[in-house]
């Protein structure tokens, strides 16, 4: 389900009123076809995870399907594109990622989204080397990056092995499997489902919020709902050492614990 058809289907089950809807579906068409970003080989200045990696490497598309591998030996990334245009340079803090003209022109984005081929690639990352996003539209996978920063306006992102996270979505699916550092992490989803895996052994105290939708957590973790349509998760596990934030406008917030994957 893309994601107009997820607000309308929140619309057609009574979630979401139609000007409600309608709101969100401008502010989706807005956001792929007039957006316009910063710089990007400006400084960021998203809140860091804790702790910070040594090293960087940010991404910087407009369409794309990324799947972001690590290899231990490696000291410089590898870039594997198999369609579509991706480059990758050095830059001070690391490295970045770019799609469009050779210097990653952020006012080529509209270009970008009306004619270039969504580019689909495989990332592989030296160690301790964290990733930042700033993608208008895409995919991305990631196995065993330690820590993710940034922004996705439309789309899906599953990650396993992160250690660190703070990643703002606007609209999609987002599935982590976070075994927290100590510090503070942030989760924010405008629109979609947004499911949260811990270890069972996690330190970590979270603090939930569903502003249209359901809330789902196991013990010791709470859920409570607020008003007819407002869902929330409080808990700790371990010493709570580490305080997520996870929070979702329209959509789902499920917590799972203890579970194993591939």
């Amino acid at each position: 389900m893309n994601p107009a058809d997820r607000i309308r289907a929140l619309q057609d089950k009574g979630q979401l009123l139609a000007h409600e809807a309608q709101r969100l579906l401008d502010a989706l068409d807005d956001t792929l076809e007039h957006d316009t970003d910063p710089d990007p080989q400006a400084p960021r200045h998203d809140p860091q995870p804790t702790p910070v990696p040594t090293r960087w490497l940010t991404l910087n598309a407009a369409a794309c399907s990324v799947d972001v591998h690590v290899d231990t030996q490696s000291r410089e990334p590898r870039l594997d594109v198999q369609r579509g245009e991706l480059h990758l340079q050095p830059r001070d803090d690391g490295w970045h990622v770019h799609q469009g003209d050779t210097e990653g022109n952020a006012n080529t984005r509209p270009r970008i989204l009306q004619h270039l081929q969504p580019a689909k690639a495989t990332l592989t990352l030296p160690q301790d080397t964290g990733l930042h996003l700033d993608v208008t539209a895409g995919t991305l996978h990631l196995h065993d990056v330690s820590a993710l920063t940034g922004r996705l306006h439309a789309g899906d992102v599953k990650a396993h092995g992160l250690r660190a996270v703070q990643l703002d979505v606007h609209v999609g699916d987002v599935d982590v499997h976070l075994d927290p550092h100590p510090g503070t992490h942030h989760l924010r989803l405008g629109v979609g489902d947004l499911d949260l895996h811990l270890p069972h052994d996690a330190h970590a105290t979270l603090h939930g919020h569903v502003d249209i939708g359901d809330a789902n957590a196991p013990l010791p973790f709470q859920t409570q709902r607020h008003g007819l349509v407002a869902t929330s998760i409080e808990g700790t596990t371990g010493t709570g050492a580490a305080t997520l934030h996870a929070s979702v406008g329209t959509g789902d917030l499920t917590l799972h614990q203890g579970e194993h994957h591939a």
